[in-house]
């Protein structure tokens, strides 16, 4: 559910969207699935010079994205004391639609603390 989401939200990044539409997008497959409850406030942030910029891909985001806006698209859903989930990949935003710039393997690791 948490890669249906990211593959989702990664697919919304678009010219004129608000960065809200993108949020909305991830979140309605979270919420779908079952866990909307324990889903991160937002699915994403800007990426550029700072640890965390604007744009947020979150419900009250009012920023529309623009060709050259770099974002991490960042589902998470966090169960607390059973499991959390996070993918994430930087997207550029194009006139073209989104460009990958990363594209880890999505395979699931378990780290146990």
């Amino acid at each position: 559910m948490v890669l249906a989401a990211q593959q989702a939200a990664f697919q919304a990044v678009r010219q004129a969207l608000p960065a809200a539409g993108v949020a909305a997008t991830a979140g309605q497959i979270v919420d779908d699935s079952g866990y909307g409850l324990f889903a991160a406030p937002h699915c994403g942030r800007g990426v550029g010079l700072g640890h965390d910029e604007p744009p947020r891909l979150a419900p009250a985001e009012t920023i529309a994205l623009e060709p050259g806006m770099a974002v991490c698209v960042e589902p998470a859903v966090y169960v607390p004391d059973l499991f959390g989930a996070r993918l994430a990949d930087v997207v550029v935003c194009t006139e073209d639609g989104p460009l990958a710039l990363t594209s880890p393997p999505h395979v699931m690791t378990v780290l146990d603390h």
